[in-house]
Formats: C-alpha cells, structure tokens, sequence
C-alpha cells in the first residue's frame, strides 16, 4: 500500500506518519520542504502542476491524505495553500486517470462551521457555516471544490478536526503556548494568558490519526464530511491548572489583555455521532492521559 501526504512536516502529519508506517504502508511526501521517514517529492511551487501530476503518475497511491494547510491574515496566501493546492491535487488525479485508485481524506477544520451559540452545540455537520476568519472561509471552500469533485467513481472524506492536542503540539496554539511558558520558568514564575473561561473539544493527536486511517478505509464514508471530536466540553482553565500542577513548579496565572481574542467563542464543541456510526467501537484518549504524555516528555520544547 502506497500513502501520499501533504503536509507532512506539521504536527498532525508527523504524528499520521509514524500510523502509516505502522500499518505497512510505503510512505511518501510532497511538499516545499522535504519530511523524515517518508520517500520525499519536492515542490517547489504550490502553482506546479507538473511536479503534482509526476509525482502522482510515479507513485499511483491507493491512499492521499491531504493535510497541507496555513493559518495567517494573508488572503491570497491562505487560497493559494488552503484552497488552490486541493482544487489542484483532485484535478491532477483525474488527469493520472487515478479517480478510481486513489482513496482521498482531505483535512478541513472545526474553525469552518465559524461563528456558533451555545444553543448550537454540539455542533454536527449539518449546521450552517458561517466562518469569520480567513482560516476558517479558505478551508470551507476547499471542502466544496471537493464536494464538487466527489462522485460514484471518486473516493474522498472530508475530516473536520476539533482541538488536536498531543506531543510536538505547536506553540501558537493556546496549549502549545502554556507549555512554552512553562518550560521557560526555572522553578517560580509568571505564565500569561488570555481568557480561560471558553471551552474546547480536545482530542488526542494519535486518537486522530487512527481515525483517518479507519474512515479512509471505510466505503460508508465516502462523500460525507465528519467532525474529528471527542464530543465533550473542557475548560481551558482546568487544562492549564493540569499542566501546572503536573510541571512541580511555583506558577501564577496573570490575565494579559493583550491576548484576548477579539472573538472568543464561549463553548466550542462537535458532535461525533457521524463518526461513531462509522468507527463504532472507537475508544477516545482522556485528555488527561494526552497531557500526561506530554508531561512524560518532560514537557517536550515545541
């Protein structure tokens, strides 16, 4: 079995790699920058399609995870690598004459379902997106272009991951950013925040990878768009009051106004029925176990 990824080099992809080869998989990789443990393609260019189509033409994957993605303010930045990159992938694959081999699981996000209330919760994949931030707007419309390209012949899922937490986890993320802090205090100190009061669906980085693996793997999820959660709340606060406790350290919590969002969704969490009508005997990680590990790691420097 041949696996394509894009992405490869981010959190998540280093965590799917490491799944893939464990299921016997011939790993390889395409992108900008070239990605350990995987036979890389390099690209120099997200507008190549040559480069795209040869590396589909000499590998002929059965399977292409598509997570190559990009959060930034920069609207033409943010299509070119959330939205163009997938609108080529899926049209270089029907150009290979791969629609009917390749297996296809293209990675959204959470922020596409956008501006929720708390009587919208937990959030299923009918609801009405409504996304206010340029991550959130260019992944939605990578989702339709390949809405659009589905049909009987084509294999794809649509992933939509909640708040992935797990080793490597990077630092601009508001968990990411805690453990930084921590690791930077030498036995008392000071760490930062904005608010703590929000809560977030969070789910294990491996918990994730085992299920792309298994709905990529299942023909019911073809052409369905699934939310990747555990399908429970968890405040902040209660997640950093965790890791400080667990670090051994003498750590004050000081509100910093400067890093509150402007937008701060109160409670953010997905529903995960879809999932487990198709990954039914799936287990989630406690977040509390996800966060032990990374304490094991003595709170591995991201």
């Amino acid at each position: 079995m041949k696996a394509l990824l894009t992405g490869a080099n981010g959190f998540l992809g280093k965590h799917l790699i490491n799944k893939l080869n464990s299921e016997g998989c011939e790993v390889y990789s395409l992108g900008r920058a070239e990605a350990k443990n995987t036979n890389f393609f390099h690209l120099e260019s997200l507008d190549d399609k040559k480069t795209i189509e040869r590396c589909l033409l000499d590998i002929k994957p059965n399977y292409l995870f598509h997570l190559a993605g990009i959060v930034s303010n920069d609207e033409d930045e943010s299509k070119k690598v959330n939205t163009n990159f997938a609108e080529k992938l899926l049209n270089a694959i029907d150009k290979c004459s791969l629609a009917n081999k390749t297996k296809v699981l293209m990675v959204g996000s959470a922020s596409e379902y956008g501006d929720i209330n708390c009587e919208d919760t937990p959030i299923k994949e009918s609801f009405e997106p409504k996304p206010f931030n340029v991550y959130g707007k260019t992944k939605l419309e990578q989702t339709r272009i390949g809405l659009d390209w589905k049909s009987n012949e084509k294999f794809i899922v649509f992933a939509r991951p909640f708040n992935i937490i797990g080793p490597g986890i990077p630092k601009f993320l508001a968990i990411g950013n805690f453990i930084n802090q921590i690791n930077s205090i030498e036995n008392e100190g000071e760490i930062f925040t904005g608010n703590l009061n929000s809560q977030r669906d969070y789910i294990d980085v491996d918990d994730v990878c085992s299920i792309f693996w298994g709905l990529i793997n299942c023909n019911e999820a073809n052409g369905e768009i699934i939310n990747i959660c555990s399908g429970k709340a968890k405040k902040v606060k209660e997640i950093l009051n965790f890791l400080i406790v667990h670090s051994n350290k003498n750590i004050r919590i000081r509100t910093d106004k400067r890093l509150m969002r402007k937008k701060d969704i109160p409670i953010h969490v997905g529903d995960n029925t879809k999932l487990r009508t198709f990954l039914k005997d799936f287990e989630f990680t406690p977040w509390s176990s996800t966060l032990s590990k990374l304490i094991d790691n003595n709170l591995e420097k991201i």
